[in-house]
């Protein structure tokens, strides 16, 4: 049987923590601060994924920290099983 699934896309502009409780999640930096996700540095239009293997739930807190807060702008993309 074919799960059903929605993408769930949020916009962080300041330092937070993400709770993924999905099955993939990426992390796209358009603004011009470099922004810390887990340790990993995302510069301006860098990207990272987590996917998630078979049936499995990722439940990582992701700590998002902005380095300035000239232009911080981070997509979150989540895909959630319904």
């Amino acid at each position: 049987m074919k799960k059903k699934f929605i993408w769930e896309t949020i916009t962080v502009s300041e330092s937070q923590t993400i709770t993924s409780n999905c099955a993939d999640i990426y992390f796209f930096n358009v603004g011009s601060d470099t922004v810390l996700v887990n340790g990993v540095p995302l510069q301006t239009n860098d990207a990272m994924s987590d996917p998630a293997w078979g049936d499995e739930i990722n439940v990582t807190q992701y700590q998002c920290v902005f380095t300035t807060t000239v232009n911080p702008i981070l997509f979150v993309k989540r895909k959630k099983y319904s």
